[in-house]
């Protein structure tokens, strides 16, 4: 039996399968560790610091192990100091990820991230922290040709803790998130202190095309016995 699709169920089935989506940047005050995500899967987390100063080790926070890979990191290096100096932080784990930190130490740095599949959605949370100097404050970030700029307005100095989170779909399977604007100045090169990456709890495009072409079907076969 030859069975035709409806040029209506084609329209909603391309509607529904767009280019890929503007990645989301979400740029909001930590407050406790609720507000670092855990969605139930996370692919990798990193905390980043100085070994020698007892700030670059693997942490639990809100369910998240953070281990201390560095892989995939290009031109940062460890920084030496405390970067967050909240009181309500301080020997707790929240405080531990914002403690230490790596820095952009020339005009580029960069973050590959790999193990992706093309058009699932992701969420990538960078945690940004520096009551130490004014390094990162008016930096910025790039992600597949979008970017978030930071600036004092937003990220003040001395301000405690900061989480910048990306929502996207992959269009490949790695993904290089930018940082910094090209330049070597302290307020302009990026710094951040950890990281994560984990799946988004959203249906991915190939389920929705699937239902509705189930649905197409349903739809014809209703027809046909109540034709008969």
């Amino acid at each position: 039996m030859k069975i035709s699709i409806p040029l209506t169920v084609i329209a909603i089935l391309s509607f529904s399968l767009p280019a890929f989506a503007t990645p989301l940047f979400t740029f909001s005050k930590i407050t406790s560790e609720a507000d670092v995500i855990n969605n139930g899967n996370i692919l990798r987390a990193t905390n980043l610091g100085n070994s020698s100063q007892g700030t670059f080790n693997p942490v639990t926070v809100n369910g998240v192990n953070f281990d201390t890979s560095t892989t995939g990191l290009t031109g940062l290096v460890p920084g030496g100091g405390d970067f967050n100096t909240e009181p309500g932080f301080v020997g707790t784990p929240l405080g531990d990820l914002l403690s230490g930190t790596w820095y952009q130490n020339g005009s580029s740095s960069s973050l590959t991230l790999t193990g992706l599949t093309v058009g699932e959605d992701y969420t990538y949370q960078m945690f940004i922290s520096n009551d130490h100097n004014s390094t990162g404050h008016n930096s910025r970030v790039t992600f597949q040709g979008q970017q978030f700029q930071l600036n004092s307005a937003i990220y003040p100095y001395g301000g405690g803790g900061y989480s910048l989170q990306v929502d996207f779909e992959a269009q490949s399977g790695t993904e290089v998130v930018g940082f910094g604007t090209g330049s070597t100045s302290e307020s302009a090169r990026m710094q951040f202190n950890a990281f994560s990456l984990q799946t988004t709890s959203v249906p991915a495009p190939a389920a929705i095309w699937t239902l509705l072409l189930g649905l197409s079907v349903l739809t014809m076969q209703r027809k046909k016995h109540a034709n008969a």
